[in-house]
């Protein structure tokens, strides 16, 4: 700020300002410099603080002149609601008991006193919190003028208590006021006056929080039915929010969208992924995990909530709901497993084509060249669902019946149990129970005679049937089929029968409707929940961009 001699104590406006003759007063204070008077200021020193009574204000009304700078926002702190700011102070006004005649001391137009020697307003800021005056240890002088104007400039650090609005935290603005007023003085004595046109020559930039703007005005409020003049200095800042988008809410975007991916994605036809469920709850733990962190940095309010912790809490409200509409997909797919087939006003729904039923089952037909003991026939209209394992004794295998039924009649369930005959089953078609005995014992015996054959060839120890790898003859229990077929021909029949019914049964799965109808609808949540996802994160990526 520019300081500037007064020649005249007496040009003074109605307000208090001061008006200048330049050309004079300079030319008297660079003359005295150059032609000083030894002890002009000593005794000009001496004289003042003879005359000026420091404990006694000034007669009338004193009209102080208040300037403050801001200089740099050291932070704002959300959970104790403060602002800590760094600025420049500058006070200016006039006491009448400071005036001298220049001619008497050597031309001196100016002069500096120490700031404990006289009389100062009691100007503070009234929302304060903590205040360090930075000239505390510092014989910092203040400048006063022949016609008694005073100037006063110290840097301060003050902290002020603010009200934060978390709403829309980390899009946030906020506005601190710094409350400024004399506290004994009433507007009877003291009149402040603001200097509206705030430089920012000095201002240093804050990481996170951009300046707007600065707001002075002049104002007035009565304490203890005293009306007291007081300046109303509020700063207006806006957050940058970078480093919130970037280490909260891309990564819980990415983490709800891979799970919305994980749970609706389809990979396989023939298993129901249980594990989907896993990824959405570890999902939603991770989303609750990162709302903790945001919790601790936002000041805890029951008003607000704010913005960046409700778009956690709708992330996993989004993963919590695509889980249960898993379930919901996974079911319809399970149906389609067993070969049932949808209604077509279902198949209509979801677009597509409806036809008529398919079954899934294994089905065994009477061979044309039976070579077995067995020989009862098997009605082509009699199924046995179930699955060949292999027994604890080396070179036996089982058939284990899961469903029998014939058509047009109610199936009857096994136990479960590979080794047991089930007597309703035995009663139902027992010469489905012969058929299977009769297998087995032809298959034990085929492979105990391969197992021999190739012993002999390679003049190796019988290998164990557990192995599943090693020998070219038993390279895995899946080719079995196979290898019995092609060395036995009175079952080579039957194994491609079976192999032919496990390729159809394999592709009448992946067109059967409920299948199709769970892969439409993985498809359609899928997207509606991509969509539900990266809305809210687009819309605040836009009012990143947005701000300055």
């Amino acid at each position: 700020m520019q300081r500037l001699a007064v020649s005249n104590p007496e040009n003074l406006s109605h307000k208090g300002m001061i008006h200048l003759s330049h050309n004079e007063t300079v030319y008297d204070h660079d003359l005295a410099v150059e032609h000083f008077e030894p002890g002009a200021s000593k005794r000009l020193t001496e004289y003042l603080l003879m005359t000026h009574n420091r404990h006694a204000p000034p007669d009338g009304i004193i009209e102080v002149f208040y300037e403050m700078e801001l200089v740099h926002i050291l932070g704002i702190d959300e959970l104790k609601q403060t602002m800590t700011a760094l600025v420049y102070i500058d006070e200016r006004w006039v006491d009448h008991s400071l005036v001298w005649d220049p001619k008497d001391f050597g031309n001196l137009t100016k002069t500096w006193i120490p700031m404990p020697k006289i009389w100062r307003p009691d100007m503070i800021v009234f929302n304060m919190l903590s205040h360090e005056d930075l000239l505390s240890n510092v014989r910092a002088p203040v400048t006063v003028w022949h016609n008694g104007t005073i100037e006063s400039s110290n840097p301060a650090v003050y902290t002020v208590s603010c009200e934060i609005n978390i709403s829309l935290f980390p899009l946030d603005s906020q506005k601190c006021a710094l409350q400024i007023a004399s506290w004994a003085y009433s507007k009877e004595k003291i009149r402040l006056h603001a200097q509206t046109e705030h430089s920012l020559d000095h201002y240093v930039p804050n990481e996170e929080w951009h300046l707007l703007g600065i707001d002075i005005a002049e104002k007035e409020y009565i304490h203890e039915g005293i009306k007291v003049s007081r300046i109303h200095y509020e700063v207006a800042v806006k957050r940058k929010p970078l480093f919130y988008m970037v280490t909260l809410t891309f990564p819980s975007y990415v983490m709800c969208a891979t799970s919305i991916v994980g749970l609706f994605a389809r990979f396989s036809t023939t298993g129901e992924r249980e594990e989907r469920f896993t990824l959405g709850v570890s999902g939603i733990l991770t989303m609750a995990v990162l709302s903790l962190v945001v919790s601790e940095k936002v000041p805890h309010s029951s008003t607000d909530v704010p913005l960046l912790v409700a778009y956690f809490l709708y992330n996993m409200v989004v993963v919590s709901v695509a889980s249960v509409f898993t379930g919901f997909v996974m079911k319809v797919h399970r149906k389609g497993r067993f070969g049932k087939e949808p209604p077509e006003w279902a198949m209509r729904i979801c677009l597509l084509k409806p036809h008529g039923q398919m079954g899934g089952d294994y089905k065994f037909f009477p061979t044309t060249k039976p070579q077995s003991t067995c020989s009862n026939q098997l009605s082509t209209h009699h199924y046995v669902k179930g699955s060949i394992v292999r027994n604890a004794d080396p070179g036996k295998l089982s058939f284990e019946i899961t469903e029998d039924y014939r058509r047009g009649g109610k199936a009857l369930k096994s136990n479960g149990n590979p080794t047991s005959k089930q007597p309703a089953a035995a009663v139902e078609a027992p010469s489905v129970f012969n058929k299977l005995t009769d297998l087995e014992s032809m298959l034990g015996q085929i492979i105990q005679q391969q197992q021999t054959q190739n012993q002999i060839r390679n003049h190796s120890p019988e290998p164990p049937l557990s192995t599943a790898s090693g020998h070219p003859g038993l390279t895995s229990f899946d080719a079995y089929p196979h290898d019995l077929a092609s060395s036995t021909p009175s079952i080579k029949h039957e194994a491609d029968v079976m192999e032919l019914q496990s390729e159809k049964r394999r592709r009448r799965m992946e067109n059967n409707g409920f299948v199709k109808i769970s892969e439409r609808l993985d498809i359609l949540f899928m997207i509606v929940f991509m969509v539900a996802v990266t809305t809210p994160v687009l819309y605040l990526f836009a009012c990143m961009l947005e701000s300055p």
